[in-house]
């Protein structure tokens, strides 16, 4: 059917399931230009750094805040057609590595860094068996999103990088397949983290989200 006339700024998508903005191209640009400025932050010890940060008040840069700034980039580089420029490529593979690095420090350790204060995150993640599943689910899109930029020829990373990344998605997959909470007299699910007894609604939805990245863009 034909929209009224203050709806044409929307157009079907390719399989006519979803209308989708025609400007999005447009719009991407200025959500582009907004995340260019939350990327100059500081470290939990005060220095200045450059990365993502999540508010103005709160302006340290962790693995959370990189997380969500990476994965809105790369969603508006293979979902938006943004066009970017070397800088945007530079910032990209930087918060890519940011958090290879982040996570080869903490033995793989996954937290709600910079979102909790550091006394109370360090103290809820002292054991490094201990993982935070929303942080799992943030970075499985990441490097499923880095993964297919790369292949697009959208982004550069170094064969190492690849291999890196590689490995973080299969283990964050074979990690979510042994961490199920229930059993088959009671609902599947995934918790808050792998060490809670009860499954989530939320966590379980984002656990699914990530597998849904991970079935667009590799299976």
């Amino acid at each position: 059917n034909e929209l009224p006339e203050k709806y044409k700024f929307l157009v079907k998508d390719r399989d006519e399931t979803f209308r989708l903005y025609i400007e999005r191209k447009e719009i991407g640009q200025k959500i582009l230009k907004s995340l260019e400025t939350r990327r100059s932050g500081f470290d939990s010890l005060g220095n200045a750094v450059e990365g993502f940060y999540l508010t103005s008040r709160n302006r340290e840069v962790g693995l959370m805040s990189q997380l969500y700034g990476g994965n809105a980039l790369f969603s508006l580089v293979n979902r938006f057609g943004v066009d970017v420029s070397d800088t945007v490529k530079k910032q990209i593979k930087d918060t890519v590595d940011y958090v290879l690095q982040y996570l080869d420090e903490n033995d793989g350790s996954y937290d709600l860094n910079p979102i909790l204060e550091p006394e109370v995150n360090n103290s809820l993640f002292l054991d490094r068996e201990n993982n935070y599943i929303g942080a799992m689910t943030w970075t499985l899109a990441l490097f499923v999103a880095a993964r297919s930029a790369y292949r697009k020829g959208l982004c550069d990373f170094s064969e190492d990088e690849m291999i890196r990344i590689i490995a973080r998605i299969k283990e964050i997959i074979k990690f979510f397949v042994n961490n199920i909470i229930g059993s088959e007299e009671s609902p599947l699910g995934w918790g808050y983290t792998n060490g809670c007894v009860e499954p989530s609604l939320f966590f379980t939805y984002s656990v699914v989200e990530s597998f849904a990245d991970f079935d667009d863009n590799i299976l």
